[in-house]
């Protein structure tokens, strides 16, 4: 990974592109390189000089051109300490733990180096097109190769570097697509399952199956179709870029085989990709961040769960495709196996099966009585005890009818039941221990084992960065990973299973929307807390008030059950309101004391004063779940102490808008404050509301883009969701004189 002859550079990369002005004179491009070269050591600039250049990244479209070092590199001494921020691209200057001591090695040291492409002629280097009867320049896409002085060995950091005209201010048009899910059996599915003769036809077969690869290369096309038309600038991607991150489970992994591999084949149009799916790569810079899916190791089985509304086929079509998974029953000595088997012997004593409402007290007692119990013993108990119980009762009953009980011949069955009570507790206590065994390893198994090494061929070949941020003129994008399933990262970080009592079951195992573990408190991969550096990036100098600011996610800060929210979908206009969300502590999920009361609009007289009660409520139904609040207060431009003792707070540098993915569906949040007389504090409100495209009767409600943080929800590009279900979906968020125009949801 790294040589002494040619360093490795970590950004732009891929995922993490230099959007640069192409102006007379010097174009500097900043490189953060990566080498060992001893303790101590810093390389001057001849050490680096001619090893780097541009190289356009489709042929024809721009001009080669050296990068050219005029100074020695800066030594990045404080890349794993979080500074205060002049600009929100310093944010790139800071390395993970994870990246340096599992990847690069502890030996690794990094350098900020200016390269720059001395540039006498402009012309050639930006791709022209006829667009409404005059000649435009278009952004053009370079990929940055660094090449050993031998000439043998090179490293391409394709779509690095994007050359732009001029940078408007004022004027950002860009996408947002999420949940793209590729992998390699993508491609691969449909000829297996037509190998052998099934129910339907072939033809049909192939007219109902749903290829997620496909969906993101007609994404491509569409995304490429407005960059020569000059419609957009960049394109966001939150999250789920993949499904899983190896093709099968193995002992031995390949990490250069992994489906990062197929994204990046597909993204910038290598291998098969044009002569076998017509799909020349993306033509516009692209920004990554990383979801739940992106630390997922292995493939899941395509017929687990709902294969006509996933794939479009049909179980028994399903199982001709022959996918590689992992059983750790049959590797009881390889570390999963052994965690199954840990997993098995306390596992339902950690779950709270519902978070219930405070008033709920009887209820809360329960939970916390069968929580302490372990399952096993407590069916033991139950069967071992109460049921042969229930056989002496009978006996006794028996007993009072006759007056002479001992003279009384008992009937079989009467004289039997205590033993088959007790054979039945065995036989029960049987079942249950084969169950949670079974559960266990499905647990641990595909398809939600995660770890950090799903993601470190993503790290080095597409973006070196988990959390960071950029800016597009008076524009800034801060982008942030979301983590792991909840659920599944407590299995597997070493704590086990004594976590898992925060998990809730209704979503994290069977609501099939899982929980992210973002924003916890925490320090895996950085030396500080994602809401610290969150505060940090807003308060940086080159961040204006006034200027748009947007948060991009993968699992979003609030949500709603699906079954809820079709309930709810046909109202035409809802809006919630939050009494109060509690401050997160550390250890500790955010926790909803008490709900106010929802309410519909006015604004439909047929169903004025309809309320929905507070159980069917639930807004962090496959969440982020560590520090919401705060993260709230932040959007809205405060400090978790500026909303507590001000009644009316001065806000500093507001969030503009939230944009995540992960709930497969398009749907809209609103947050704003709310002074409360009670409790002497701000409470935070929700709103629900088609904010992007209004109805033209709901026009009057809708917010100003300015004056509330809108959270957005965009449907997957890859797997159809239960309400949107014609994927690919993307959304086309236009900014025109420093202002939000819309952010209207599309699909091909």
């Amino acid at each position: 990974m790294i040589s002494d002859e040619i360093p490795l550079i970590l950004s732009p990369n891929l995922g993490c592109p230099r959007i640069v002005e192409l102006a007379s004179g010097d174009v500097t491009i900043p490189l953060i390189v990566a080498g060992q070269y001893g303790d101590g050591a810093i390389p001057k600039k001849e050490l680096f000089e001619g090893l780097f250049r541009v190289v356009p990244s489709y042929e024809g479209e721009g001009r080669e051109a050296n990068l050219v070092i005029h100074e020695d590199p800066l030594l990045l001494s404080d890349w794993n300490q979080l500074p205060h921020f002049e600009d929100c691209e310093d944010t790139q200057m800071l390395i993970s733990s994870e990246l340096h001591n599992k990847v690069l090695g502890e030996g690794t040291s990094y350098w900020k180096v200016n390269a720059t492409m001395q540039v006498d002629d402009l012309s050639g280097f930006l791709r022209e097109r006829e667009l409404r009867g005059k000649s435009r320049e278009l952004p053009t896409l370079y990929d940055l190769v660094a090449t050993e002085r031998s000439g043998r060995h090179r490293r391409i950091n394709y779509h690095a570097v994007q050359l732009v005209s001029e940078i408007n201010r004022k004027n950002c048009n860009f996408l947002h697509i999420t949940d793209m899910h590729v992998a390699r059996r993508n491609d691969q599915m449909l000829a297996e399952v037509l190998k052998v003769r099934n129910e339907r036809s072939k033809k049909k077969i192939k007219q109902a199956y749903i290829n997620f690869n496909q969906n993101l290369r007609r994404a491509i096309g569409k995304a490429n179709d407005m960059a020569d038309n000059g419609e957009i600038h960049f394109v966001l991607f939150t999250g789920d870029l993949v499904d899983f991150s190896f093709h099968g489970w193995e002992f031995a992994v390949n990490r250069d085989e992994n489906n990062f591999k197929e994204f990046i084949d597909i993204l910038v149009g290598r291998g098969h990709e044009l002569p076998s799916w017509k799909n020349p790569g993306l033509k516009i810079a692209l920004f990554t961040s990383t979801g739940n899916h992106d630390w997922r190791l292995y493939p899941y089985n395509p017929g687990s769960m709902g294969t006509e509304k996933t794939f479009g086929l049909t179980q028994s079509e399903v199982k001709n495709y022959p996918y590689r998974s992992y059983d750790p029953s049959d590797y009881p000595a390889d570390r999963r196996g052994r965690l199954a088997k840990e997993l098995a012997a306390g596992m339902i004593e950690k779950f709270n099966f519902k978070t219930f409402n405070q008033r709920d007290k009887w209820k809360l007692r329960l939970s916390k009585i069968t929580g302490a119990i372990d399952s096993s013993n407590f069916l033991r108990i139950l069967l071992s005890v109460i049921i042969p119980g229930v056989g002496v009762s009978s006996l006794i009953a028996q007993a009072q009818l006759d007056p002479a009980p001992f003279h009384t011949e008992l009937t079989l069955p009467s004289r039997y039941i205590p033993v088959m009570a007790i054979v039945l507790s065995i036989l029960v206590e049987y079942a249950a221990r084969r169950f949670t065994n079974w559960l266990a390893n499905y647990l641990v198994a595909n398809p939600l084992i995660a770890e950090a090494k799903a993601n470190h061929y993503y790290l080095t070949h597409i973006n070196p960065y988990l959390d960071y941020a950029f800016s597009y003129g008076d524009n800034h994008f801060i982008l942030m990973d979301t983590g792991r399933d909840l659920f599944v990262g407590d299995l597997l970080d070493g704590k086990q299973v004594k976590h898992l009592k925060r998990a809730s079951i209704r979503d994290n195992i069977i609501g099939n929307s899982p929980d992210s573990r973002a924003f916890e408190s925490e320090l895996l991969y950085y030396p500080w807390s994602q809401i610290v550096w969150l505060e940090k990036v807003l308060q940086a100098k080159s961040i204006k008030n006034g200027d748009n600011v947007f948060v991009s996610l993968h699992a979003p800060p609030v949500n709603v059950p699906s079954v809820l929210y079709n309930k709810l979908e046909s109202w035409k206009k809802i809006f919630y309101w939050l009494d109060k969300l509690l401050i997160h502590r550390p250890r500790i999920y955010h926790k909803i004391t008490s709900w106010d009361d929802i309410r519909e609009s006015n604004q439909d007289k047929k169903i004025k004063n309809k309320w929905i009660s507070r159980e069917e409520l639930d807004l962090s139904f496959g969440t982020i779940n560590h520090y919401v609040s705060q993260f709230f207060y932040l959007c809205m431009g405060l400090t978790e102490a500026e909303h507590r003792t001000q009644k009316s707070p001065k806000p500093n540098k507001k969030v503009a808008m939230v944009l995540c993915g992960h709930a497969h569906r398009n749907i809209e949040f609103s947050i704003e404050l709310h002074w409360n007389d009670e409790t002497q504090e701000n409470d935070i409100r929700i709103f629900s509301d088609s904010y992007s495209d209004p109805p033209p009767n709901l026009s009057k409600i809708s917010p100003d883009w300015k004056k509330r943080p809108l959270i957005i929800q965009t449907a997957a590009c890859g797997p159809p969701g239960e309400e949107d279900s014609t994927p690919p979906y993307y959304r086309k968020v236009v900014i025109e004189g420093g202002k939000i125009k819309g952010a209207k949801v599309c699909h091909l």
